[in-house]
């Protein structure tokens, strides 16, 4: 678990993106937008855009597990702002 800005997700989504074995990714309980469970931080699609870019030309992936991220802007009370961009 931990907090990555934009330029390590991109640097995690170029590796992603060309191990061609992967099956099964999990990145749980990170802060891959800039925002904690609790809504702090700064949020920032730029990183996550990448590693979901990366993640769909990985053919072999059958599995993603991106649970508590925050990923549209939301603490996990339904704070923040919104957003699906």
């Amino acid at each position: 678990r931990g907090t990555y800005d934009a330029t390590g997700i991109k640097a995690l989504a170029d590796a992603l993106s060309v191990t061609a074995s992967l099956t099964s990714v999990s990145l749980v309980g990170n802060q891959l937008c800039g925002l904690d469970v609790r809504g702090r931080g700064t949020y920032d699609a730029t990183g996550i855009k990448a590693l979901a870019d990366a993640l769909s030309v990985t053919a072999s992936l059958t599995s993603v597990s991106l649970v508590g991220n925050q990923l549209c802007g939301l603490d996990v009370r339904g704070r923040g702002t919104y957003d699906a961009t």
